[in-house]
């Protein structure tokens, strides 16, 4: 299964444990590494991020 923006924020948010912004969940993505392992790329993939994140809330 491909690494996805929600797998990320996901990964994130449960290593942290604490409320984080779309620009916290990215750095902290960043300093763990995990970015590499996203499947897309763009050159607004912050603004990417908060757009699926919007998106899966707005659906469930």
């Amino acid at each position: 299964m491909a690494y996805s923006f929600l797998t990320l924020a996901k990964d994130v948010l449960e290593k942290e444990n604490i409320p984080l912004s779309i620009e916290e969940i990215w750095e902290t993505g960043k300093e763990l590494g995990l970015l590499e392992n996203l499947t897309s790329s763009g050159k607004t993939p912050i603004r990417t991020l908060s757009a699926r994140i919007y998106v899966d809330i707005k659906i469930t």
